[in-house]
């Protein structure tokens, strides 16, 4: 996440600012900062009790009531915004502001706001009366009594209460009070017999831990109780319970240890058919985590609970539940779910192409565009000279009486003849024509490509069917594009064999609109083959190297070793099988020579003079070489065009928030909240995910506060 500059924090400040100082300073109201800017605490219907708050004036009460906000609504707005406020005159100046932005940026950032809620003098320590306070003004204290003599806060504070806690101190305590609390309300509900029913399991959770519950887990809280034949839970059962729902991602940590030490990387489709018993589970859990068998068991029920509700209701009870990838995503919360209602509809509607404008996903494909262009470009270059020799190897007649007429005996006399006659030059004769053309053919390749394969996305996945149509719309589009850079690109490879010299202009007004499309249906014969074999290859062999740990970055994605390796084993198969193809498309394109050699009329017969006077053996003339060029030029073309992705991604997703090829990111299910889409554009810097701690504070530590 990127700081935010100074300037453009001020000009946002100004904006905001409805305050101004005598001296002309200006300053944000807390209404200013927290409603207006942050966009929290908006205003909500009156209600017909109107609470009161404590030296609130007339005048005040009148101005808020008028606002629509509840006196409950301006307390929150008041406690949030004493965080930023350094001075405490209810005033929040530009370096307060500027200040507050750098805070959110910390690693720890959920955890200083919350010491800050609590530090109401602003001395930097927690004491116990701020501490009793501030939670008996939050919802939970308020329906629940907390004993507030219990063994928990005269460790932290002591017998008489006088220690006042440090930042770190406080974290510890922030996440210990918690437990304290459910295991408090828990002796309550049971009375003290140390055990609950199904029904009072679910209403304790309900109300103390709701912000960790999945639909699922919310729905099947009884079930929990009842699954092996009990009727009661006890505490220890409960208190593992709660451990479980906070440690879940380490469950998910060691269960990916195991995936990947079987042979599957854990984000491909194959890893989702494993799945390891209880005994598995537990041996791993115990050795890489501090998972304790109990928690572990806990884990199991639930998966029970799972495989019960997929098998039919007269299928027997399964003897043994097995855990899969997939059950986490059941158990586990949203990381969405720790964040407003607001920013966790924009998240997920941010995560589906559909949600996208037509101009928005329009930019994104003129953005591929350039970027396939430039990879394009890389890719001819590497392999021209191959490609040169390939081209004048299959030009070249071996049947009849033109086989005593050939140039070159082979592939190495070709370019040994070409650098001893031409030079260096000649083995780059008609590149100019190649870099201009390439790039926006393979660009709209790539892109069209990219483009059928986000509309046919379902689920995130592209069906085998929806990747050949991509792979052969791609092909089918590029010919647009490739039939005239390859008819004026071999005239020119081939310049030295039919007489006289010649250039790509002069080639171009000798053959007009029409003849640059010379050879055209030859051509869409070998590119719409071409990337229907190509593309889904590509993506498969993605898919199956992201098992290599060679090929895999620290990140999780594809290294420049797995990208490589990937588009040039794809370019092999579809290069030599649309060979035939090649070969007639250039034999079509190329100029007739001075020696008599006969005109071909057309596609068809092209191909029946080929065979009947060379044979079968003819149609893969060059098809080696083929391979040889095609197989780096699309490795390079590609790895090139996936790490433009990967520098680019940051802006990318800001811009166009569209999805990512398989391979270039983890295929996780929530995104982290410094990735999320800001409220509004003003949100910069740290502050992109303000309202996102806020809220994150507000559920992590159950700190809600009356509506």
């Amino acid at each position: 996440m990127e700081r935010a500059k100074a300037e453009q924090l001020r000009d946002i400040f100004n904006k905001y600012s409805t305050g101004e100082e005598e001296n002309g300073d200006k300053y944000m109201t807390y209404n200013d900062f927290i409603q207006s800017y942050i966009g929290l605490c908006q205003p909500t219907p009156p209600t017909t009790k109107e609470g009161d708050i404590s030296e609130e004036t007339a005048a005040q009460k009148t101005a808020r009531l008028k606002s629509g906000i509840t006196a409950n609504q301006q307390l929150t707005i008041e406690k949030l915004a004493a965080i930023v406020d350094t001075s405490q005159d209810g005033k929040i100046n530009f370096h307060d502001f500027k200040a507050f932005e750098s805070l959110l940026k910390k690693p720890d950032v959920l955890y200083r706001v919350a010491f800050r809620l609590f530090d109401s003098n602003q001395d930097g320590s927690v004491s116990f009366p701020e501490t009793r306070k501030f939670y008996e003004s939050t919802v939970k204290h308020q329906k629940t009594e907390f004993n507030w003599d219990c063994e928990l806060i005269n460790d932290t504070f002591g017998k008489n209460k006088t220690n006042a806690l440090s930042f770190m101190e406080f974290s510890l305590f922030l996440n210990r009070v918690n437990y304290e609390h459910a295991k408090q309300r828990f002796n309550s509900e049971s009375k003290n017999n140390a055990s609950l029913n199904a029904q009072q399991f679910r209403k304790l959770m309900l109300e103390m831990r709701p912000q960790r519950l999945t639909e699922f887990l919310r729905e099947n809280l009884t079930e929990f109780v009842t699954v092996d034949g009990g009727h009661t839970l006890k505490y220890p059962t409960f208190a593992a319970f709660n451990s479980l729902l906070d440690n879940i991602e380490m469950c998910r940590r060691v269960f990916d240890k195991m995936c990947v030490n079987s042979g599957y990387y854990n984000d491909t489709q194959a890893s989702t058919h494993f799945e390891v018993t209880h005994e598995q589970f537990l041996q791993e859990a115990v050795r890489l985590s501090n998972l304790t068998p109990m928690e572990v068991q806990v884990l199991f029920k639930i998966v029970k609970l799972l495989r019960n509700e997929e098998s039919a209701v007269d299928a027997p009870i399964l003897p043994e539940a097995k855990l899969r990838k997939n059950d986490f995503l059941k158990i586990a919360p949203f990381e969405e779910g720790m964040l407003p209602q607001n920013i966790s509809t924009v998240n997920q509607a941010d995560e589906a192409s559909t949600s996208r404008s037509t101009s928005t996903a329009l930019w994104e494909g003129l953005y591929r565009l350039g970027l396939g262009t430039l990879a394009g470009m890389a890719g001819c270059f590497f392999v021209y000279p191959i490609d040169l020799v390939k081209t004048r190897m299959q030009n070249q007649r071996t049947s009849g009486s033109y086989a005593g007429q050939q140039l070159y005996s082979g592939p190495v006399a070709c370019i040994k003849h070409v650098y001893r006659y031409e030079g260096i030059r000649g083995c780059y004769r008609g590149i100019m024509a190649q870099l201009i053309g390439v790039g926006p053919e393979k660009a709209l390749k790539l892109m069209v490509n990219d483009t059928v394969r986000d509309i046919l996305r379902k689920d995130g996945q592209v069906s085998p069917a929806g990747q050949l149509l991509a792979g052969a719309a791609a092909g089918g589009a590029q010919v647009m594009i490739t039939n005239p850079l390859e008819i004026v690109k071999i005239r020119l490879q081939t310049a030295s064999e039919t007489g006289g010299t010649t250039s790509a202009l002069k080639i171009i007004r000798e053959l007009g609109f029409g003849g640059i499309y010379k050879g055209a249906s030859a051509c869409f014969l070998r590119d719409i083959p071409f990337s229907l074999i190509y593309f889904p290859t590509y993506s498969y062999l993605k898919t199956k190297l992201l098992n290599f740990s060679s090929c895999v970055s620290k990140d999780g994605t594809l290294n420049d070793l797995g990208w490589l390796m990937a588009g040039m084993a794809a370019g092999a198969p579809a290069a030599f099988l649309t060979t035939p193809a090649d070969v007639i498309k250039t034999r079509l394109q190329v100029r007739a020579k001075t020696d008599g050699s006969p005109n071909y009329k057309g596609l068809f017969d092209c191909g029946k003079s080929i065979f009947r006077e060379e044979g079968a053996s003819a149609f893969f003339k060059g098809g080696p070489l083929r391979v040889m060029r095609s197989s780096p030029q699309f490795g390079i073309t590609l790895l090139t065009y996936e790490k433009l992705q990967q520098w680019g991604r940051p802006y990318s997703q800001r811009w166009f928030h569209g999805s990512q090829p398989i391979g270039s990111q983890a295929q996780v299910r929530s995104i982290h909240i410094s990735k999320l889409p800001p409220l509004n554009s003003d949100h910069i810097g740290g502050y992109r995910v303000a309202a996102a701690t806020y809220a994150g504070v507000d559920n992590k530590f159950s700190l809600q506060w009356p509506k």
